[in-house]
């Protein structure tokens, strides 16, 4: 069966927002194995960043095994037995950014939303071109009516990562939300662009 690019493509994305950084890894190499010039693909891989990997092939594979495991929590709505078990493997895998950006995303979804930044932070400090949890970290901040601090993080994921409509989309809420109408529309704008169906947007432009 012939590769849908484009339907590979949007579930790696999607399978990257979850924190299925293994999963989104492997679509990707997917599409650039057959497409290598395949741009969105290469952004997509390099986007995934490039923190220092566990030091055995068996410390990874036990990682990336966690990590799926708290990603089926999390989406499960199971958010504080997500955390409770994040918490548990930091001694483990102190430099792992995807634990910290998991573990803001529980606290988010417990409205925890000072423990929510500061691990969102440590998993930009690890892990300084990590868009999605720029991203993160601009909604937590956004919560909690930050909302310059919002629209900085918001923008910085934006400029690691251009192609990232949900980011658009999630500024133009913040900008909306500052009075800054044209701005937001700007933004709402773009991520049409990028996602034609994206019915949030449209919702959003009204």
């Amino acid at each position: 069966m012939p590769l849908n690019v484009n339907k590979t493509l949007r579930k790696a994305q999607s399978l990257a927002r979850k924190g299925d950084i293994a999963g989104a890894r492997s679509l990707y190499e997917q599409v650039l194995d057959k497409f290598p010039a395949n741009k969105a693909a290469a952004q997509g891989l390099a986007g995934l960043g490039s923190a220092p990997p566990p030091s055995s092939r068996e410390e990874q594979q036990q990682l990336q095994l966690a990590l799926q495991d708290l990603v089926r929590l999390f989406n499960a709505g199971h958010s504080r037995r997500a955390l409770e078990q994040a918490q548990r493997l930091v001694p483990r895998f102190p430099r792992e950014p995807v634990l910290y950006n998991l573990m803001g995303a529980a606290h988010t979804e417990l409205q925890q939303y000072e423990a929510a930044i500061e691990a969102y932070e440590q998993a930009i400090a690890l892990q300084p071109d990590y868009a999605e949890a720029y991203s993160n970290l601009g909604a937590a901040c956004n919560d909690i009516g930050r909302h310059e601090a919002a629209i900085h993080a918001y923008s910085r994921a934006i400029k690691l990562e251009p192609n990232f409509h949900e980011a658009h989309n999630n500024l133009g809420n913040v900008y909306r939300d500052c009075g800054r109408l044209e701005d937001s529309l700007a933004s709402y704008q773009r991520a049409i662009e990028l996602k034609p169906d994206f019915a949030a947007a449209h919702n959003n432009l009204g």
